[in-house]
């Protein structure tokens, strides 16, 4: 990804802004929206395999079914809960067991949240009035075709929960038109951009004359072999129904398009004419990818946006290698008000940690000298804060000392996958702690506590470590010279 700066200025007063890409900071407080992950009900007791369940719980129903017919007595003791512990499928977090009236076993599960949550909406905590500007960075993907086609089909259940779903009475020769356009294409970006070239070409029209399908019919169906024509949500959805129909999450994204560009200002003005609905292809590792199925609206450029940008991101609204904001000169990125470190809440609070107070690299290691002030200074700020919120903070300090440090334009999400990619030995626990964090702030889900403290630790060791052995080959180069 790459950080793009924003400005936006409405003409009116409202709580709703608008922006492009994944909002990573912005000058005012605002809400995120995120999907529920799923809950499931396994019934046993009856012999039966409940088909509407996801292929994995099914062969855990089944393994709890024989467990059942062997030993009909676990059930009432701790040996079955033990049982399905062991036996429950990953991404799956265990809730009870409960008995119901016709003498089964009612086994009660949620699917776990992925480790970047799904922001699905967003608005302003308030009310802002008409002609007050908002500053924002957003990351968006410069990810190549090349990158995308070797992608993978490995989808976190979260997003097959949500992003799969098809009514049980869509009609067969949707499938058949999907099968027959992707006919030859070997993964999910070359068949979504088949699709996309079926939708643009001259076969289908693009117009707001259209008239409602008929009372009953399949409102994709009428559109994709009956009236051919319609506006952008038509096109966006008979795509979005199409991938699904092969295997590929897909959503439709509603919003604007770039409006109209003035390049002596270098502003876009956007009315309400500019409405429009695209459809958004979900990809592992690289999340969200823009494809534009309505004919007439040009093509999201996947070229490199240093180059060639976009018409949503334009030249000199991304950073180039390099030539990122200056990040600040201390150990770790100040935390604002809502103690994330430039997260998607920002303010003009005082920051939680003040850059009089930090100490040179080379103190660390005048640990006889100055431990009561690095004490002081490793605690320096961490009063009031959560227990995820304490060990994120000290993620980043130690991380920086190690010489990966967090700039405020990165969302914790960001830097774990940043950090967990330099040291793969310890990337389950830094994205334990990063979950913790993202699930405290922007879900329902209370963050499991129990293992953060190891986690910590671990964290902690390991980087302590590489920190000493790389000052050490430090100290010995210099020596040598």
């Amino acid at each position: 990804t790459k950080l793009a700066s924003q400005r936006i200025e409405m003409s009116f007063p409202s709580d709703q802004f608008f922006a492009g890409g994944n909002i990573s900071s912005v000058s005012e407080s605002i809400s995120l929206e995120s999907l529920k992950p799923k809950t499931f009900e396994v019934e046993v007791g009856d012999d039966n395999i409940d088909g509407y369940l996801p292929s994995d719980l099914q062969q855990f129903e089944l393994d709890v079914e024989k467990f059942l017919q062997e030993f009909p007595a676990g059930i009432r003791n701790n040996n079955f809960e033990e049982f399905l512990l062991s036996q429950l499928p990953n991404e799956y977090k265990y809730i009870n067991t409960s008995s119901t009236n016709n003498g089964t076993e009612k086994i009660n599960l949620t699917r776990t949240a992925p480790l970047n949550l799904d922001i699905v909406n967003w608005k302003l905590a308030r009310q802002i009035p008409a002609n007050k500007q908002l500053m924002m960075v957003s990351s968006v993907s410069v990810s190549s075709p090349e990158e995308l086609r070797t992608s993978g089909q490995t989808y976190h259940g979260f997003i097959q929960d949500h992003y799969l779903q098809l009514p049980e009475d869509m009609p067969r020769r949707i499938d058949d038109l999907t099968a027959q356009v992707t006919s030859g294409k070997t993964n999910p970006y070359d068949k979504a951009v088949a699709i996309e070239e079926h939708l643009r070409q001259g076969e289908y029209q693009y117009s707001h004359k259209i008239s409602k399908p008929p009372i009953g019919a399949d409102g994709v169906d009428h559109f994709l072999f009956t009236t051919r024509t319609g506006y952008s949500d038509y096109f966006a959805s008979a795509m979005t129904v199409m991938l699904r129909t092969a295997g590929i999450p897909a959503r439709l994204a509603t919003g604007y398009s770039a409006g109209t560009y003035s390049p002596g200002k270098d502003s876009s003005t956007i009315k309400d004419s500019d409405s429009h609905g695209w459809v958004q292809v979900y990809f592992p590792n690289y999340g969200w990818i823009d494809f534009e199925p309505t004919p007439n609206w040009s093509k999201y450029s996947r070229l490199h946006r240093e180059k060639t940008p976009s018409s949503l991101i334009r030249s000199g609204s991304v950073y180039e290698d390099g030539d990122y904001p200056k990040p600040p000169d201390d150990f770790y990125d100040d935390l604002g008000p809502e103690g994330e470190a430039g997260g998607i809440f920002t303010g003009n609070g005082n920051s939680i940690l003040k850059k009089s107070i930090l100490l040179p690299l080379s103190i660390v290691f005048s640990f006889v000298v100055l431990s009561s002030a690095l004490i002081t200074f490793w605690q320096y700020g961490l009063s009031g804060l959560s227990q995820a919120e304490k060990l994120t903070t000290k993620m980043y300090r130690v991380g920086a000392l190690a010489g990966t440090s967090k700039n405020k334009y990165q969302t914790i999400g960001e830097f774990s996958s940043i950090l967990s990619t330099r040291y793969p030995s310890i990337h389950i626990e830094i994205y334990t702690i990063a979950d913790a964090l993202m699930k405290e702030k922007y879900s329902t889900q209370s963050p499991y506590s129990e293992n953060l403290d190891d986690c910590w630790k671990t964290i902690r060791n390991y980087l302590w470590r590489e920190i000493a052995g790389r000052s050490f080959k430090w100290s010995q180069k210099n020596e040598t010279r």
